[in-house]
């Protein structure tokens, strides 16, 4: 695994970005582990769903909000 300071990551981001996309890189401050820049699994690359909402499960409204929201454009 390669080692870089933490000021050389800052100074060349996205060249050390795009070489832990094939190879972890550790990340130093005065000689310290800080942080380990890697690729993201396939998984990870994926994300997560966004959780679908069920309607019954939102609170009941009886005000129409298209209202309040055409009176607040009438006023600008």
């Amino acid at each position: 695994m390669r080692s870089i300071s933490i000021r050389q990551l800052h100074m060349q981001t996205g060249r050390f970005v795009r070489e832990a996309a094939v190879e972890p890189i550790r990340v130093t401050e005065r000689g310290r582990e800080i942080a380990v820049i890697s690729a993201p699994t396939a998984a990870e690359a994926a994300g997560k769903p966004f959780p679908k909402r069920r309607l019954t499960s939102l609170p009941r409204v009886r005000v129409d909000s298209s209202i309040y929201i055409s009176e607040e454009r009438s006023g600008r």
